[in-house]
């Protein structure tokens, strides 16, 4: 009587065992889906960032370049370029 009834509680423990590990395994499976989705949006979004990085580089090395600025000097301000010549600097008044 005795082995029938440790028999039977081994057996609903062996089948809560496999349900637990059966659950947990579609659990971890889950997850593991969930974060391959979110590193590939990361990847996608650091390769987003990245050429958007190349494009600004890009930009800053035409706005800085010695020919546009002295375009814009010319243009706007009405500077011209010296050569060799001593430059001249007017600070405004410093009253107090």
């Amino acid at each position: 009587m005795r082995s029938k009834l440790t028999s039977g509680k081994l057996g609903i423990a062996c089948a809560a065992a496999i349900s637990t590990l059966l659950f947990i395994h579609t659990y971890q499976s889950y997850r593991y889906v969930s974060l391959e989705q979110e590193v590939r949006k990361l990847e996608e979004r650091q390769h987003e960032l990245l050429e958007e990085n190349k494009r600004r580089t890009a930009e800053i090395g035409i706005l800085s370049s010695a020919e546009r600025i002295e375009r814009i000097a010319q243009e706007q301000f009405d500077m011209e370029r010296t050569f060799g010549e001593p430059i001249r600097v007017i600070l405004p008044d410093q009253r107090e």
